[in-house]
């Protein structure tokens, strides 16, 4: 399955590498940037279930971003913009919507 264009840096050079139960994987020829295709529409990028996958453990953002090795605020906006492509209206939502499509287990 082929996709229009890379959603980070908007290059036609963007394909589907493989596929599994959780989803289809993409990648990016020309940026590297890699992601999943979940409940056919929405990309989350592997970050972002990272963050999804720790936050359902009970960690809070902090903690996350200790475990992650990156910065609070990415933290918040991986969370928001996974919450934003799957419509989730909050961070219990975000997990429960995120188990029940076998986003994360």
């Amino acid at each position: 399955m082929d996709f229009e264009k890379c959603p980070e840096c908007g290059s036609p050079k963007f394909f589907s590498t493989q596929s599994d139960r959780k989803g289809l994987h993409t990648k990016c020829l020309n940026c590297g940037y890699t992601g999943s295709l979940i409940r056919g529409t929405s990309l989350l990028a592997l970050s972002e279930v990272r963050c999804i996958e720790l936050l359902k453990l009970g960690f809070q953002n902090k903690e996350i971003q200790r475990t992650l090795g990156i910065k609070e605020m990415t933290v918040k906006n991986q969370l928001w913009a996974a919450r934003k492509k799957l419509d989730a209206k909050n961070a219990p939502h975000l997990i429960y919507i995120c188990l029940k499509e076998g986003i994360i287990e």
